[in-house]
């Protein structure tokens, strides 16, 4: 099993990259997050975690030591895999996914394309805890309660004004997830904001 990976950048799609070294060309998986750090012809060095399944060897890459930390604490969760693993990366840094996590704010995962409000409670259930004791060991400065839990509060609100008007719970969490903002809007210009995102569909 390779520990890290140290190369020059060859390659670079929506999903990976190709690390070049001793002539040998790894494609290592990265999330949007990590991608949005990576150039052409730049060297740089990818901790990795290798998944094998039947028919493939696939190789994940992490800038440090508590991304790929994060990323096993997740994939300790059932029903969590690799692929969906990496989308909760998309635009998050691991300090802001165990913060969220260590919150206990299930919001935080709304919109994931795959992963749904059930496995979304089970990362909080399962995963709180030790989220906790990795903010410490990392000495990471813990996110405000308060804002989390205003967040939360807003989201409980919007999701039961909205199901109360007959909208399914995906949609809803779709509308949260795709709207910038809400928290500086009254809860009836938020109605009048999701009727309208609702009619688009």
């Amino acid at each position: 099993m390779y520990y890290f990976i140290r190369g020059k950048v060859s390659f670079i799609d929506e999903k990976s990259i190709v690390l070049e070294n001793s002539g040998i060309g790894y494609q290592i998986f990265l999330s949007v997050f990590s991608l949005e750090k990576v150039q052409l012809d730049q060297e740089i060095t990818l901790y990795t975690y290798v998944i094998y399944t039947e028919n493939s060897r696939d190789i994940y890459g992490f800038f440090n030591l508590l991304e790929k930390e994060v990323f096993n604490l997740l994939l300790s969760v059932s029903g969590v895999g690799a692929k969906l693993n990496i989308k909760i990366f998309a635009q998050q840094s691991a300090e802001t996914v165990l913060n969220e996590i260590a919150n206990g704010n299930e919001f935080f995962f709304a919109g994931i394309k795959g992963l749904g409000k059930k496995t979304a409670s089970r990362i909080i259930i399962e995963c709180k805890k030790k989220a906790g004791d990795l903010i410490l060991k990392n000495k990471i400065v813990p996110q405000a309660k308060t804002s989390s839990t205003k967040t939360l509060d807003l989201n409980q609100q919007i999701l039961k004004a909205f199901s109360s008007l007959g909208y399914r719970e995906k949609e809803i969490h779709n509308f949260i997830s795709s709207s910038d903002g809400l928290a500086d809007l009254s809860i009836e210009e938020i109605i009048r904001l999701g009727l309208a995102f609702f009619k688009k569909k």
